[in-house]
């Protein structure tokens, strides 16, 4: 065998092993929809560059075909997904979020469900939750080796969509449910959608994470009925000042369920969130999705409309009006093209308490080629 032979086999060899050891993010395989799956919305968007599939856990990866979506699980029995958002969104500043859902099949025949979730998890894009009714982002969701499973994503809120009702009282990992009422219809053939706050509890049982703004769905309009149903989401902050203390809160509000024949569109609910660190001990978080699947195979899938926060930023300086001396470091704003952004609303706390001598100005309009402005 001649040398240039054997170099190019060893040169191979090496590659081999340098893409087993490190694969990168355009090595690893997308995943293609079933057949019996229709195409997603038709987007001009390819999200390859704006989402990361969560190296330490699960399933998700984007679609074979399809540049504008992503597959949080694959349409196998007992899986898992995660997969975030290669940016964080800033709270200071609106947003809004638009995407396709795609969760099933069959209601009925589907388990378990997924969730979009906000999250400031130290651990970033490799956070994770449970499996089973954990839907990837709670705890609680697997009895291993005599002790309940207790990871989580942290400093998050999660809006699930649920196509499997646990309500089994007296099993700590499947009771995660039991505050979903089943008197007018099985919640198992209609699904449900509310807010949860993922976070461990005394108790260590599933059925005390309770849900806010619960929705049951309706048997003409199942969550999985083997279609894409529009989901919607907003963000507009709010800032008070309580003794000179700045107060970031806000408004998210979310809809879902309306199908590409405008028909199916549960009602618009609002969630508040008085102050931001109180749920994500940030003002930054990611955005994204978990999900699981049980004792039924259930391809579950994302395509995205809108992204949110494109436009470019904007740099903030804090300096005393007529001497310019600086007050406090820059600031960079992201968020809505075309949209007002409230530069004096990011004033810091010391700066609030000053009685005179500073001049704010009221509001900064979102102009597509300007890169920083001056705060007096």
């Amino acid at each position: 065998m001649n040398r240039k032979l054997v170099r190019r086999i060893y040169q191979a060899v090496i590659a081999v092993i340098l893409l087993t050891l490190f694969p990168s993010q355009s090595t690893l395989a997308a995943i293609a929809k079933p057949g019996s799956v229709p195409a997603p919305p038709a987007s001009t968007l390819n999200i390859a560059n704006q989402f990361v599939r969560n190296p330490s856990f699960g399933n998700s990866d984007f679609m074979t075909g399809y540049p504008q979506a992503v597959v949080v699980t694959p349409s196998k029995l007992t899986q898992t997904g995660s997969i975030w958002s290669k940016n964080k969104i800033d709270l200071n500043q609106s947003f809004t979020y638009n995407t396709w859902h795609y969760l099933g099949d069959k209601q009925g025949s589907v388990a378990d469900g997924m969730a979009f979730v906000l999250q400031n998890d130290s651990r970033g894009q490799s956070a994770y939750g449970s499996v089973g009714g954990g839907l990837g982002v709670y705890p609680y969701g697997w009895i291993y080796n005599n002790g309940i499973v207790k990871n989580y994503v942290h400093n998050a809120l999660a809006i699930e969509m649920d196509d499997w009702w646990n309500n089994i009282n007296g099993k700590a990992d499947d009771g995660f449910d039991l505050d979903i009422p089943g008197n007018v219809v099985n919640p198992n053939l209609v699904g449900h959608i509310a807010v949860v706050q993922p976070r461990l509890v005394p108790s260590n049982d599933s059925k005390d994470l309770h849900h806010f703004q619960y929705q049951l769905g309706n048997t003409a309009y199942r969550l999985a009925n083997n279609k894409w149903r529009k989901f919607m989401v907003s963000w507009v902050p709010t800032v008070t000042y309580v003794n000179g203390i700045r107060i970031l809160g806000g408004d998210l509000s979310y809809t879902f369920g309306e199908q590409v024949d405008g028909n199916g569109a549960y009602p618009t609910q609002t969630f508040h969130i008085p102050n931001v660190l109180t749920y994500f001990n940030s003002d930054h978080v990611y955005f994204g999705y978990t999900g699981a699947t049980g004792a039924y195979p259930t391809f579950q899938a994302v395509s995205v409309d809108k992204l949110p926060q494109t436009a470019a930023p904007i740099t903030l300086n804090f300096v005393e009006k007529g001497t310019n001396t600086v007050l406090a470091d820059p600031i960079t704003m992201n968020g809505e093209p075309g949209t007002s952004w409230n530069g004096a609303s990011r004033r810091q706390d010391w700066i609030q308490k000053m009685a005179s001598g500073i001049t704010m100005s009221a509001n900064i309009i979102r102009r597509q080629r300007v890169n920083s402005r001056r705060l007096y």
